[in-house]
């Protein structure tokens, strides 16, 4: 099966970037992840390195965010809390308190807050600068964990 290039399209304020498989179904796809985050340059190495295992789509605001939860059930979320200013730590409270499934946030920001992060939910705490291999570790670390105890 052959891989499309990878297409940027930008719909209802949420940018999506993934390989189109040929024929592919749903069920084959790669697990979507979301994204938050402000710098161009991290989002660009995220997008790009996070692509070729994971569905990635970037959020810029706390109600794509929550839209993008409720309809394209991501596998796990990547938020710098100070993305969105003060609303950051808001939408990690959001996510980590929603009602009906547990949503694995990694903390990935300049910050250093580790306990404050961990007390408030996070499943996972990186300091920036991060390696994109921890990065990926980490998301696959925390969904494995998710799905296990399913």
């Amino acid at each position: 099966m052959s891989k499309k290039p990878v297409q940027l399209s930008k719909t209802s304020g949420l940018q999506f970037v993934y390989s189109i498989l040929e024929e592919a179904t749903l069920s084959n796809i790669s697990p979507t992840i979301l994204i938050i985050e402000n710098d161009p340059p991290s989002l660009e190495l995220y997008r790009r390195e996070l692509g070729r295992d994971f569905r990635v789509l970037a959020c810029f605001s706390k109600s794509e965010t929550v839209d993008a939860i409720d309809s394209q059930n991501p596998k796990a979320i990547i938020l710098e809390p100070t993305a969105l200013n003060e609303e950051g730590w808001d939408l990690l409270n959001a996510i980590v308190t929603l009602p009906d499934r547990y949503l694995p946030v990694i903390l990935c920001t300049i910050l250093d807050e580790r306990k404050r992060g961990l007390q408030a939910g996070a499943a996972a705490y990186l300091t920036k600068p991060v390696l994109p291999s921890a990065l990926i570790e980490a998301l696959h670390k925390v969904i494995k964990k998710t799905e296990s105890t399913r």
